[in-house]
């Protein structure tokens, strides 16, 4: 039951995984397609902003060589003011400069060429500036151009990565079923590996209990020799021993009884004492040894029975031990089988299109109630119809 229920969880876990799979994949479906809502909207307002900046571009240019044409207009009066100021002033200085002019020729003359210079460095930096404005008109111009060409390359790539959209969902899909029928494949095999090596194994326990035994046989029955030879040799040894012990004894009893009756016709009562003192200590002697040897025998038989008993409990636990890995082993051959079967069937109806195989499936597996609270809630969020009874329905029944 045990492990029934363990499989059955598994087979649980495993349809739940899929139905969270497939919430997952209606998820990404959702999204997907909101994505690509979003996409339509944002190409539709970047393709309106794009129309109206390049609008705005083109106004603002037209504005711009307005404005570069009026500054070339100022700037030429300009030119013309300064150039008839200078001329006046040239004048000026030079009627100055005359009136100067025989007393400091060489004064005259450095200051023409000081004059010139300055004039020199005047129309350069205004033809600096000209240059410079007509460079940068170029380089915005050229800008522009650059940014209106990088707006339509990009608009022209986003329409073709479309195309490469839809090429790698085809090719997800396709790996997805090659995935599939591989992990197929490999549960197959994995399972025929499973029974063989199951089938091993038992093949090996069967063989080391054999052994085992065979080893236990061989060395209790030395064993149980070694004690019958010691036991034997010890009696042997004993019953010799007893047999001198009482050849002396009678030896002894003889002189004694010899002794003993010339003490009765010539001891005295003191003597006939002692005497008979001797033979009660004789008669104790005796009845020791009898119980030493009676308490031996005992001993040796408690021996051999706790070791009969020791052997008898040996084997009922590797007989037992035997049957229980027959029958877990019979249970997990039968839980893996039913496994199989519901993996297989959940592996059919998993890339099904009729939800009612699903719905039908599960209504078969009966799963527990926390199980069937979960499932509910994946169902309700496929769209599907819910099964069984939650736990807070069998808590309120």
């Amino acid at each position: 039951a045990r492990m029934a229920k363990i499989a059955k969880d598994d087979v649980q876990n495993v349809v739940i995984q899929e139905l969270v799979t497939k919430v997952i994949a209606k998820r990404s479906a959702h999204r997907q397609e909101e994505a690509h809502k979003r996409m339509e909207a944002l190409l539709k307002s970047r393709d309106d902003d794009l129309q109206a900046r390049k609008k705005a571009a083109e106004k603002k240019q037209d504005k711009i060589r307005d404005v570069l044409a009026k500054a070339d207009q100022r700037k030429m009066e300009h030119s013309l003011e300064m150039q008839e100021t200078l001329r006046k002033n040239n004048e000026r200085a030079e009627a100055q400069i005359q009136a100067i002019a025989d007393a400091r020729l060489g004064g005259r003359q450095a200051n023409q060429e000081r004059f010139e210079q300055i004039w020199k460095r005047q129309e350069d930096f205004a033809q600096s500036l000209f240059d410079g404005r007509k460079a940068h008109y170029a380089e915005f111009c050229d800008k522009m151009d650059r940014k209106t060409q990088m707006l339509e390359d990009r608009l022209a790539a986003r329409l073709s990565h479309a195309e490469e959209i839809a090429a790698k969902q085809q090719k997800c899909m396709d790996n997805v079923k090659e995935y599939q029928r591989q992990k197929q494949e490999d549960a197959e095999t994995r399972y025929l590996q499973s029974l063989a090596h199951h089938k091993e194994c038992a093949d090996k326990r069967a063989s080391d209990r054999d052994t085992a035994v065979k080893n236990y046989s061989t060395r209790n029955l030395k064993r149980k020799q070694g004690h019958e030879a010691r036991y034997d040799r010890i009696q042997k040894e004993i019953n010799q021993e007893n047999a001198k012990k009482t050849e002396e004894f009678e030896k002894r009893m003889d002189e004694f009884e010899k002794t003993r009756a010339t003490a009765k016709a010539a001891a005295s009562a003191q003597l006939q004492h002692f005497f008979d003192h001797r033979d009660h200590m004789v008669e104790l002697t005796q009845t020791n040894r009898q119980r030493l040897r009676r308490a031996h025998h005992h001993a040796v038989q408690e021996q051999l029975a706790k070791l009969s008993m020791m052997r008898e409990k040996v084997q009922v636990l590797q007989n037992a031990k035997s049957e229980a890995d027959k029958r877990r082993m019979t249970v997990m051959s039968k839980c893996a089988v039913e496994k199989m079967h519901l993996n297989d069937r959940i592996d059919r109806v998993k890339n099904s299109k009729d939800p009612e195989k699903m719905q039908r499936m599960l209504e078969d597996l009966g799963p527990d109630a926390d199980a069937v609270e979960r499932i509910n809630e994946l169902l309700k969020e496929l769209g599907m119809d819910v099964i069984g009874v939650t736990k807070e329905e069998e808590e309120g029944k």
